[in-house]
């Protein structure tokens, strides 16, 4: 029903459940590892592994354990969105999916066009001139595109 909240296990079966391979499911299943400030709650991890276990089998034969970690760290969990967060900017991977400031904005490079690289041998002026406003024409159509939101969406790595 809308408004009403589901439980945490049923959420995390669910959502392992949804991985076609067993295999994969398995591994999920044994590493789920709970992170932020609700995570230091006295005795959440070890009543979260007890009723994923009892639950599981209603979902999956196959999975017959699980561990839950509440932290790898000396670091206190409420900060491991934080580090992530400070980590992901930084990965190789990662760097062609920022939108910076100027590309939101759609505050672009300014046409260029080099006349005498783009004459070939028997081009007239009028030639020239014809492939200059092809270029900008071309030039312009992907500057709309690349603006705002609706770069946005196209950079999105989900459906919105």
């Amino acid at each position: 029903p809308k408004g009403k909240m589901a439980p945490l296990d049923d959420l995390i079966c669910k959502s392992v459940c949804q991985l076609t391979n067993p295999d994969l499911r398995k591994k999920v299943m044994n590493h789920i590892l709970l992170v932020g400030g609700s995570s230091l709650f006295k005795g959440l991890s070890d009543t979260l592994e007890d009723r994923l276990i009892d639950r599981i089998n209603n979902y999956d034969e196959a999975l017959d354990s699980c561990d839950v970690i509440s932290s790898t760290m000396d670091l206190n969990p409420k900060y491991f969105t934080w580090v992530g967060g400070s980590v992901l900017p930084k990965l190789e991977s990662t760097r062609d999916q920022w939108i910076w400031r100027n590309q939101w904005l759609g505050i672009w490079e300014p046409f260029t066009f080099n006349a005498e690289e783009a004459a070939e041998k028997d081009d007239t002026p009028e030639m020239i001139e014809t492939k200059k406003q092809e270029k900008l024409k071309k030039w312009k159509k992907d500057r709309v595109v690349e603006g705002g939101p609706r770069y946005l969406r196209e950079k999105a790595p989900f459906a919105w």
